[in-house]
């Protein structure tokens, strides 16, 4: 399992939800994404860290490649990649069983943003509008029609390498380290909350 942390700036801010000023590197992107200074970290727990707990107080989205091995990424309203993570649960029983606590944790978003299986995401579904959140799914021509070029979409190999090169400005803006091996479920769940924070934000 890789799990990252990139906590920016504004998140870490003393007023929950207030921003500051993001720094001049934001600009280059949007919605911006800033990191911490530590840049990118690696963590055991998806959740449990005590920065995690101030976007509580604020609206987040949720993105997820569906699989055995899922790409996992939380966003929040600011457009803050929050925490990015490649998880293989193995079977469908083991991902059944996790699913409900894994949105739980994450506070529970105000979305959650589903591409892949139908039969997954029925799971997932389930699972989020028990605790009562919002969940759209995605086709990938859906959201790659929007964020690639046409000639980064001629085949499905050409889109998840532009899929990897977009994750990797989004954690890359303000200079951190990327991580030293990015899977391409990470990537995807990366991209398809990028495309997916004009909702959160419209609903917010």
């Amino acid at each position: 399992m890789r799990i990252y942390s990139c906590v920016g700036a504004r998140a870490a801010s003393p007023h929950c939800g207030q921003a500051g000023r993001a720094p001049k590197c934001l600009r280059l992107i949007a919605p911006s994404l800033v990191l911490n200074e530590a840049g990118l970290q690696k963590d055991s727990n998806f959740f449990a860290r005590p920065h995690f707990l101030m976007t509580n107080c604020r609206r987040t989205l949720l993105s997820v490649d569906l699989g055995l091995r899922s790409g996992i990424a939380l966003f929040d309203s600011e457009g803050v990649l929050l925490r990015y993570r490649s998880t293989n649960f193995g079977s469908r029983s083991r991902l059944k069983k996790a699913v409900y606590k894994l949105i739980r944790d994450a506070g529970p978003p105000k979305l959650l943003v589903l591409e892949g299986s139908r039969d997954l995401a029925t799971i997932w579904r389930r699972a989020a509008e028990k605790q009562g959140v919002e969940v759209l799914e995605v086709a990938p021509e859906t959201w790659r029609r929007e964020l690639l070029e046409p000639r980064q979409r001629r085949s499905g190999q050409d889109a998840k390498e532009a899929a990897d090169a977009l994750a990797r400005e989004i954690i890359d803006e303000c200079g951190a380290d990327a991580p030293t091996s990015l899977r391409h479920d990470a990537a995807e769940a990366i991209a398809i909350g990028y495309w997916a924070l004009p909702r959160l934000q419209k609903s917010s």
